[in-house]
């Protein structure tokens, strides 16, 4: 699942996960266009954010998949 997909699955904006991680919703939007990549404290409040580990979100980010 990438990013994106995360964050619909769980109903969330863009404005929500920005406010979560205390970014712009622009950050947000470059994240999910693969555009660039979230910092380390980002990634943090990400996981937190949608209910998924920080290995889980690295590898989608980085690779735009999910491990099976």
């Amino acid at each position: 699942m990438k990013l994106k997909e995360r964050r619909i699955s769980i109903g969330a904006t863009q404005k929500m996960v920005a406010d979560a991680c205390n970014v712009s919703v622009s950050a947000v939007s470059q994240w999910e266009s693969g555009a660039t990549t979230p910092t380390i404290m980002s990634l943090c409040l990400l996981a937190k954010f949608l209910h998924c580990t920080v290995g889980e979100l690295m590898t989608e980010v980085v690779t735009g998949e999910r491990k099976a």
